[in-house]
This record gives C-alpha cells, structure tokens and sequence, in this order.
C-alpha cells in the first residue's frame, strides 16, 4: 500500500514538472494553426484509411486537424503522434487498458485530470478521454513535456509508455551498472511506424 502511495505521489510530481518545463497559451496555439496547410491533413486522413476507428468522416477529419495542429503547436512531427497513437489504441477512440488507460492516446484518468488543469480545459472524467479530439490534445501536451523533460526522443517515448518515473529510474540504474544505453521494445514499436508513416510508405 506504502508503495502505490508513493508511486502516485512521484507521478503527481512529475506532472507538476512537465507542466513547469513546457506550458502554451491559446496565441501560440492559433500563431501554428495559422500557418497549416491541407496537406497534413490529408496524409493524416490517408492514414486513417487503414483502420477501423468507429468514427464518421466529419470526426475523422476533425481528429485529423487536431493531431496536425496540436502537433505544429509544440514542434512535434505529427507522424510520430500517429505512430504513437498506432502503438497505444490501433486508433480506437473507445479503446481501454486492463490498468484503466482510455482512449486513442491511452491515458489514465489521474493523468488526463492534471493535464487538463495545466491546458485549462473543461474535465468531464472518462468521457473526455472518450473524445478523440480531446484525448489528443491531452496526450500530446503531455507527450511535448516529456520531450523537453527527456531531450531524447527515444526516451520521451519510452516515459510516455512506463511513466517518467520508471524510465528515471531504470537509467540511475544503467549508469550505476556502467551501461548508458536504455533498451525499450516499445519505443522501438513506435519509431518503427513512425518511420513508415514520415516515408508516407503506408503498404508497409
């Protein structure tokens, strides 16, 4: 019991520590909107074609203007978004985690709570985290913190599966055992897709 206490204090201050490292006001969101094209959005559209995520085409296409603009919002590829939502849901927005994680960006209810509160959006519980659009924008705010949080990007996608708790931990541990690297099959996952996906290779 001691243990999960603890484990949900570290993660609490985690977050408290992304929110610290990277936080946007709606101009800077509307500055990266402003200079979006359709292209983006279409590749992202094209890659939707290849799954079944329950949604209509007006949904689908709101999905997709929200990962590529949320995306240009923090400087992140949103080819690596896709790749990361790939990996977590397979892109179903209603998909649920035996620990609890919901939606296409698979985040915990704890976490898409605080996260909210640093974007000041409205929280309305597991039924944000169903929204596609919303789990998005929470996932990917959270995801820009780990980046800065982690400089690597390897790294960044690791945390965002085992938490930044985890991954600092197991690195304490790699530098006290004489070996630098940290091995992860799930990022591996996800940069490979993210390489299908920026190659816009999408038979692969």
């Amino acid at each position: 019991m001691k243990k999960k206490i603890m484990i949900a204090a570290l993660s609490v201050f985690f977050l408290f520590q992304l929110s610290a490292v990277r936080s946007y006001d709606d101009s800077h969101l509307e500055a990266a909107e402003d200079g979006l094209g359709n292209e983006e959005v279409s590749r992202v559209l094209e890659l939707f074609g290849g799954f079944k995520m329950g949604l209509t085409d007006v949904e689908e296409l709101g999905l997709a203007k929200t990962i590529v603009e949320r995306s240009a919002a923090y400087d992140i590829d949103p080819m690596l978004i896709c790749a990361l939502i790939k990996t977590e849901s397979t892109f179903k927005s209603r998909a649920r985690s035996h620990k609890g994680a919901i939606g296409m960006m698979q985040i915990l209810p704890s976490t898409g709570r605080e996260v909210a509160r640093d974007l000041n959006m409205d929280w309305n519980g597991k039924e944000t985290l169903y929204d596609p659009s919303e789990n998005v924008r929470l996932g990917i705010h959270y995801f820009s913190g780990l980046l800065d949080m982690f400089e690597e990007e390897v790294l960044a996608i690791a945390a965002y599966n085992n938490g930044p708790y985890g991954i600092k931990k197991r690195l304490r541990r790699a530098r006290v055992n004489g070996h630098g690297n940290l091995k992860s099959a799930y990022a591996d996952r996800v940069l490979n897709s993210y390489a299908v996906y920026r190659d816009n290779d999408l038979d692969r």
